[in-house]
């Protein structure tokens, strides 16, 4: 058994977020976390991951979308 259970997914729960970008996802997060820190979790999830990634692909047109791309 773990050691502390809030890492495994129990007491997590799922929440949608608006990424700084405009862009929407689904994080998982502690359980009764208040909506405003895990919008700021998002926040700095994309800003961690914007540091550490490389060039980004667009792939909304592959799946249909008919949200305008950005541009980067």
């Amino acid at each position: 058994m773990p050691k502390d259970p809030a890492l495994s997914r129990l007491g997590t729960e799922a929440r949608s977020v608006k990424f700084p970008d405009g862009s929407r996802g689904v994080i998982l997060v502690r359980a009764g976390i208040p909506q405003n820190e895990a919008e700021a979790l998002a926040a700095r999830i994309w800003a961690d991951r914007a540091d550490s990634a490389g060039p980004t692909v667009d792939l909304s047109a592959a799946v249909g979308s008919d949200r305008p791309r950005s541009s980067q």
